[in-house]
């Protein structure tokens, strides 16, 4: 009897941990999604220049300023400015530079699930501005980077 009963104790534990791990996979499958998403609206949105704009997070946070789905939430967790390309790496921070760079670091955070289950993921993205100088003469098509 006690055999039986440790047995069933047992069946329940693996149960309830496989139950846990399920949960915890699709919060990081659906963040994953959401990321891929994200980076990919920010990504074909025209760049912002923080001179003209005091304030680019707001554009992108207006892109997916929304929850996808139950439980899931995106934020702009921050955006810095190329100050310094000579660098290995590139210097990015802020304020704005007074002639801006042309490229911007952004840091979206990704949340999804509840509890233990809660899977929160931040990315890294370069936002490059494509627009051709006017020197430039060559045409190019749409979309197609300068």
């Amino acid at each position: 009897m006690v055999l039986l009963g440790t047995a069933i104790i047992t069946l329940l534990g693996a149960l309830f941990s496989v139950v846990v791990l399920v949960n915890r996979q699709r919060a990081t499958v659906s963040t994953s999604t959401r990321s891929s998403q994200i980076i990919e609206t920010i990504q074909r949105t025209t760049y912002v220049k923080c001179a003209a704009n005091p304030d680019p997070a707001a554009t992108y946070r207006g892109l997916f300023n929304a929850t996808y789905g139950a439980n899931t939430q995106a934020s702009i967790y921050s955006v810095k400015y190329l100050q310094s390309s000579s660098g290995n790496p590139a210097v990015f921070d802020t304020p704005c530079p007074a002639a801006d760079q042309g490229a911007q670091q952004i840091v979206v955070e990704v949340a999804n699930g509840q509890g233990t289950g809660r899977v929160v993921t931040r990315f890294t993205l370069i936002k490059r501005n494509d627009v051709c100088p006017a020197s430039f003469t060559t045409s190019t098509l749409t979309g197609q980077r300068c």
